[in-house]
């Protein structure tokens, strides 16, 4: 709830205000209001996602909740020629008909550039 108050205040109030005094940790797994007040968190986390990435479970670990970048997005944005994938950031300024471009390094590191008017701004970066 700490990070939806900090991307979205008036949702978190909102997702707080149905809940009233509910508190998540006195509640078992199966509590069915536990569940949705986890589902309503993790909608309105997803919604503040940064492009090509998802709130929820990490794939292979059910139990790491976070954002995670969506490969499979991101390599079909590729391949549809939504995302530019280039070399290097320097190649940013030649970009005309794109509005993401993706850089990867040699070790694997990968940063996605998105467009902000004319100049373009780091939308994420996995280390």
């Amino acid at each position: 709830m700490e990070e939806l108050e900090r991307i979205d205040p008036q949702t978190a109030f909102d997702i707080a205000e149905s809940f009233g005094d509910f508190d998540i940790e006195d509640h078992a797994d199966d509590d069915e209001d536990a569940q949705y007040m986890l589902e309503e968190l993790f909608d309105a986390l997803d919604d503040h996602a940064p492009p090509f990435c998802y709130f929820g479970a990490n794939v292979g670990d059910g139990s790491d909740f976070g954002f995670w970048v969506a490969w499979e997005c991101v390599e079909e944005a590729i391949h549809d020629d939504e995302i530019a994938k280039i070399d290097d950031a320097s190649e940013l300024d030649t970009l005309v008909a794109h509005d993401y471009a993706l850089h990867v390094n040699d070790h694997g590191d990968a940063t996605l550039y998105v467009r902000d008017g004319i100049d373009w701004r780091e939308a994420w970066s996995i280390v």
